[in-house]
């Protein structure tokens, strides 16, 4: 019984860091933050590979576990760092963005409260060009970042 245990928990893990890909645009390092206690609102982060020869753009991200995803980027204004809304994120051809901690990422408002630690959340991303990519970002304790 261990054994199986222990095959479903690795298959889970590898399906969390093996990319996803679509019409040249790859997908990988997904992962959520774990939700504090009493909390509903988290931060996922990915990595987007475009290896088409057309700049694609996120404009959403859908989850059926998630009320509301927004696109959100990091900015310094009067040597305070805000964070912000907004509508899309480019990424060019042949090019990578990274979406990390400190810079662009996901905000995710009205979480299952159900998500722990060891979880994968389906997410949906939408590209402007019609491309959708469905990914499972792996859920993390802020411990572990």
């Amino acid at each position: 019984m261990r054994a199986i245990a222990s095959f479903l928990f690795l298959s889970g893990l590898l399906t969390a860091v093996m990319p996803v890909q679509a019409e040249g645009v790859v997908v990988t390092q997904a992962w959520v933050r774990a939700l504090l206690p009493t909390r509903t609102m988290t931060a996922a982060f990915l990595t987007i590979e475009n290896h088409s020869d057309r700049e694609e753009k996120l404009v959403g991200v859908v989850s059926r576990q998630v009320k509301t995803i927004e696109i959100h980027g990091h900015s310094h204004v009067g040597g305070m760092m805000r964070m912000r809304q907004v509508p899309s994120l480019t990424v060019a051809a042949g090019e990578t963005q990274a979406l990390m901690p400190g810079g662009f990422h996901l905000m995710l408002f009205d979480v299952d409260a159900t998500l722990v630690v060891g979880d994968f959340l389906p997410l949906i991303l939408e590209f402007e060009s019609g491309l959708q990519l469905s990914i499972d970002a792996s859920v993390t304790s802020v411990l572990q970042e």
